[in-house]
């Protein structure tokens, strides 16, 4: 008896351990997808994921990523990479010349992913036609949806600008004819609100475009003016941002600046906080809530109580100016 006994608790014991390193195993060893790392966002949403890990844990939460982009990867990206094979995560470089095409990548397609980061955005909307706009932000952020669905992916996290439409209109095939002609300023200052709110929508309804395959969790930040590195506009950069940090202190939060930094950071620590059960739980300080549409949307102060910072009010946001 007393040895049946030792034997059923060392059992207990050897299942409770399993189990336990079993839930390891399920937090850990996350696959991510990052779409746009050579840009403003990407880069620092590069550097976040790279970073990740879950609270008191040095272990990185994402193991694998897989980089997705039209051509080579530039040393900006590739400085930042683990110079070992040894090294986490695995890097898996993906390069696709026509991204409106993302979902049609045989080598994607046959992989599984947890979440799925959409940082790709026309850097230059006023030097292009609006066909080439909306091919970056709309019909490739579409694409782009539909592959993380076949990849099965968890969460797919993008994003837009605050006060993006909720209920844009849809360009007719006339205005998307490809001239090659440069819009300039105007056209995009009058449409970005309208461009973003098709990109989200094209996201949303392609992530549950089929049942057996959604994407259970679309996650959308809405940033006000991003301040970057550099000034990539010139003159209009430089007043932008010297306007933010004057009158930030006076704007409602969801209208204040954000750096490249944060914005990264939060879309970042949201998916780990998904992945690993405490957005579910909780845990976090946000308030955001998930929309009639089925996405969670974000704007500047859940930026800083997911990233788990406060608002500066500018003080270090045009240090570089």
């Amino acid at each position: 008896m007393l040895f049946r006994g030792i034997t059923r608790s060392f059992s207990l014991l050897l299942i409770t351990a399993v189990v336990s390193l079993s839930g390891i195993s399920s937090v850990r060893g996350k696959t991510a997808v990052l779409f746009g790392a050579t840009g403003g966002v990407g880069n620092d949403v590069l550097r976040a994921i790279l970073n990740a890990k879950e609270k008191n844990d040095d272990y990185p939460f994402f193991t694998k990523l897989v980089m997705v982009g039209r051509r080579a990867f530039p040393p900006k990206v590739e400085d930042l990479l683990p110079q070992s094979p040894d090294e986490l995560p695995e890097i898996v470089r993906v390069e696709i010349p026509n991204l409106e095409h993302a979902d049609e990548h045989e080598l994607l397609t046959e992989m599984e992913t947890d979440a799925c980061f959409i940082a790709v955005g026309s850097g230059f909307p006023m030097q292009s036609d609006m066909h080439d706009w909306h091919s970056v932000d709309v019909t490739m952020a579409g694409s782009m949806t539909r592959l993380c669905s076949k990849m099965r992916a968890t969460s797919i996290t993008m994003f837009t600008s605050v006060d993006a439409d909720t209920n844009p209109e849809p360009f007719r095939d006339e205005d998307l004819i490809q001239t090659g002609i440069p819009m300039g300023w105007w056209p995009v200052l009058m449409g970005t609100l309208r461009m973003m709110g098709l990109k989200e929508l094209t996201v949303i309804s392609n992530a549950n475009a089929t049942a057996a395959k959604e994407i259970p969790h679309v996650r959308i930040f809405q940033p006000s003016d991003i301040i970057t590195r550099e000034l990539r506009y010139g003159w209009f950069d430089w007043a932008v941002f010297k306007f933010h940090a004057v009158f930030d202190p006076w704007l409602p939060t969801r209208y204040h600046s954000v750096t490249t930094e944060l914005l990264a950071k939060a879309m970042v620590q949201d998916a780990v906080h998904l992945l690993s059960g405490l957005a579910a739980a909780g845990t976090t300080t946000t308030t955001a809530s998930t929309d009639p549409d089925g996405a969670t949307r974000f704007t500047y102060d859940d930026f800083l109580s997911i990233a788990g910072e406060e608002d500066t009010f500018g003080e270090t946001k045009t240090t570089e100016l």
